[in-house]
């Protein structure tokens, strides 16, 4: 987590100073900032998936099947419903809808906040998965 944590400030630092260089007095730093913060905590969820079905199975297929698996099938599903028509509603089942982009550029109210569902989900994934690691009897 600490990697995609320096990735995402490392690319949230290159933002602010293009931008700056580019475009000054032009850019709302903090909607900026909050975005960016929201991005973060949605990559963690999704590292968090990831983790916990590592933990969770002892073959490399099955974790990587559901750990991979599960957001890729979300994702589709998101862009189902992004689409339009008939699969509009497929967009209530899928995590990405909780970062709203849109929102959080607009300064929506509710924006941020489901940002940090997406936080606490992950802590909650990342720490069940340190207990199924912890009971797990690995053997070398």
């Amino acid at each position: 987590m600490l990697d995609m944590t320096l990735l995402i400030g490392y690319t949230t630092l290159l933002e602010l100073i293009y931008a700056k260089h580019q475009f000054p007095h032009s850019l709302d730093t903090t909607a900026l900032l909050k975005l960016n913060l929201g991005l973060l905590f949605l990559h963690y969820f999704i590292a968090s998936i990831c983790i916990f079905f590592s933990c969770l199975f002892q073959d490399t297929k099955y974790s990587l099947g559901f750990g991979a698996g599960i957001p890729i099938f979300i994702y589709v599903l998101q862009m189902l419903a992004n689409v339009g028509g008939k699969a509009e509603n497929a967009k209530y089942f899928t995590f990405f809808t909780l970062f709203d982009a849109n929102g959080i550029i607009t300064n929506k109210a509710y924006a941020l906040p489901l940002s940090y569902l997406l936080f606490a989900g992950a802590m909650i994934l990342c720490v069940v998965s340190c207990m199924i690691f912890v009971k797990k009897d690995m053997y070398v």
